[in-house]
């Protein structure tokens, strides 16, 4: 945290009075991702945690019950 002061005024600036929190640089910079981008990090992640799920699974069923 590099300007406490600096946060909160930011912060009540913006509830008090209504002044936006400007964005940064790099995030005017960032390029917006297209629908499909979009729909396939979703689609990424949903695979990544079925496969999660599953070898948890696999791995209660090894241990067997106790």
């Amino acid at each position: 945290m590099k300007n406490p002061e600096g946060r909160m005024f930011q912060f009540w600036a913006e509830k008090l009075f209504g002044i936006p929190r400007g964005r940064g640089k790099r995030a005017r910079l960032r390029k917006k991702k297209t629908k499909e981008e979009r729909m396939r990090i979703r689609e990424e992640k949903e695979r990544e945690r079925l496969r999660r799920e599953r070898r948890k699974l696999k791995k209660d069923k090894s241990t067997g019950l106790m």
